[in-house]
């Protein structure tokens, strides 16, 4: 993080600093948009074909370039370290086990909605409370079934809500 050189308080805010700084974040997350964007479209490892920098080495650029900024903010003054932290474990909690599962696991039993057996996963949003997909049920489906968007409104994502590979916690 770059070293402070001014420290600004409410009443001495410099407001053109300021005006600059959240015009170098707007940019940055203008930036991090765009390349999610194409993330989503031609994939994580495809590459800009002009300068060949691969979509997630690009993202990791701009995140880079945002933390700088947030470094700046705080250690100029203008945001707080502690407030962002917090707000951070906040999310961390709203995310439950999504990101990290194995921190906390909520898998259950459920009941194969296609075929009855009792299978292990996690309750998805958008099935029957109790009800989910074993892992030979949905491998027919998909087999039958190339819109991936359909698959995961149906039964969830493979890997966390059914055809789990990890350990009970």
């Amino acid at each position: 993080m770059p070293t402070p050189t001014t420290t600004y308080d409410d009443t001495e805010l410099n407001l053109e600093i300021l005006g600059e700084e959240a015009g170098e974040v707007i940019e940055v997350l203008a930036k991090i948009i765009r390349i999610k964007s194409k993330i989503a479209r031609f994939g994580l490892t495809d590459y800009h074909p002009k300068n060949k920098l691969r979509n997630d080495h690009a993202l990791e650029e701009e995140i880079g370039h945002f933390l700088a900024m947030v470094g700046i903010l705080t250690d100029t003054g203008v945001l707080s370290a502690e407030i962002i932290e917090e707000h951070i474990d906040e999310k961390l909690a709203t995310l439950g086990n999504y990101y990290y599962p194995m921190r906390q696991s909520n898998i259950v039993t459920l009941v194969c909605g296609l075929c009855g057996n009792e299978t292990k996963g996690r309750q998805w949003g958008n099935s029957t409370e109790g009800c989910g997909v074993c892992s030979k049920c949905y491998a027919w489906v998909k087999a039958s079934c190339n819109d991936k968007h359909l698959l995961r409104k149906s039964y969830g994502d493979e890997g966390y809500h059914f055809n789990i590979k990890e350990k009970e916690v």
